[in-house]
């Protein structure tokens, strides 16, 4: 019964199609939007590869040194000359060109290896607020601070690479609006197949008919959503990778810039299974909410009112300041945000991670829509059961 679930969706060359389409629109859309180097930005940015590429990895004296020293040669041959003067011994084409890459370089070093001081600080600052909420009996901000201090003490950053790929790889959230696009498209209809061919009453008349057919309908629906989020993440991936540096993979999430103050401590690597956790969870109660609709509404309406409910869950998400936004979906598939810094609820007098209560609550929810999934069914009553069990026996 599973695998005809799946034989029909690839009958369904509509939707293969359109998912075919949407892959091409997302590396289309990805291409055009990378940072473009014109002119002598161009040359400037291949220079700053070369050097970018003999000093990344581990932080070194030799490295910071080979740096200062190739800035003040540079520097001492831009008062000597024009600079309009071009020259193909200049990586950049031009001495102050080069100057501003070792430049930029040493101060992306200097800005990593001063991290250590500024979580330091924080560290510290925590011990000393844990330690005076302890003397005042307040049990809410001394686990606060623990837990502060739990989550930033001991880091620091010993390399150093060029993570603007991984930014804008986290920061990207096209390419989730359009598998949540193809999710609605498919769930919004998953119920509704064998009520339009007429096959319906007949499956419902069988031994166990009813509750096979839709378990397999919603293990297809949560396999489909799980193909859909990985094949746009790794098209995400390799698209990125063919613009930016993706290197640096096994390094700590805290050292990307824009997650500088991450509550997590874990690589790269393993956030990216992290955030594509959190979307795909996401996405599959988005879905699991048109599958619902398509038990009580048929295909038309399932499908219109399945989009509208995207639409104001996106909107709602706009509003961190209700608190409904705890169950919000979008929150999941927009995840790079709550991992960005520290930020925690108050639950019976104990900070908990806010990412944490989000997915715990989405989790929640999903269950429950899977059971309703399950067990309802429209126009079905207690006599019809009966009856039904009479005709089986």
């Amino acid at each position: 019964m599973f695998f005809f679930e799946i034989k029909k969706i690839l009958n369904k060359k509509a939707f293969i199609v359109c998912v075919f389409i949407f892959v091409i629109i997302n590396v289309i859309n990805i291409s055009l939007n990378v940072d473009k180097y014109e002119g002598t930005l161009d040359q400037f940015y291949e220079g700053w590869q070369v050097v970018y590429r003999s000093v990344r990895g581990k932080i070194t004296n030799e490295k910071i040194e080979y740096l200062q020293n190739y800035y003040e040669k540079m520097l001492q041959q831009s008062d000597q000359s024009s600079v309009h003067e071009k020259s193909d011994k200049y990586l950049s084409g031009y001495s102050y060109g080069d100057m501003n890459i070792a430049l930029e370089h040493l101060e992306n070093i200097n800005k990593s290896l001063d991290y250590a001081l500024i979580i330091d600080y924080i560290a510290n600052n925590s011990i000393k607020l844990e330690n005076h909420f302890r003397s005042i009996h307040d049990e809410y901000f001394e686990k606060y601070n623990k837990l502060i201090l739990k989550s930033y003490q001991n880091r620091s950053i010993q390399e150093y690479y060029d993570y603007t790929g991984f930014s804008n790889f986290f920061n990207y959230t096209f390419s989730s609006l359009l598998v949540l696009m193809l999710s609605v498209l498919f769930s919004s209809s998953v119920f509704n197949d064998e009520k339009t061919s007429g096959m319906y009453n007949l499956i419902y008349t069988t031994n166990n008919g009813r509750k096979n057919i839709n378990k397999y309908k919603v293990l297809t629906l949560i396999l489909i959503v799980f193909v859909l989020n990985i094949t746009f993440l790794l098209t995400d991936l390799m698209t990125f990778s063919c613009f930016y540096n993706m290197d640096g993979i096994l390094t700590k999430l805290y050292c990307i810039p824009d997650f500088f103050y991450s509550p997590i401590n874990v690589d790269i690597l393993s956030y990216i299974f992290i955030n594509f956790f959190y979307k795909f969870i996401g996405s599959l109660v988005i879905s699991m909410i048109s599958a619902s609709f398509s038990k009580i509404l048929n295909t038309f309406y399932s499908l219109i009112i399945s989009y509208m409910n995207l639409l104001l869950l996106v909107f709602i998400s706009g509003f961190d300041n209700l608190k409904l936004n705890l169950l919000n979906p979008i929150y999941c598939i927009q995840c790079s945000e709550l991992f960005k810094s520290f930020r925690v609820d108050k639950i019976i007098n104990t900070p908990i991670s806010h990412e944490l209560i989000i997915i715990l609550f989405n989790i929640f929810i999903l269950f429950l829509l899977i059971h309703f999934c399950l067990n309802y069914e429209k126009g079905i009553g207690s006599f019809d059961k009966f009856r039904t069990k009479k005709i089986v026996a």
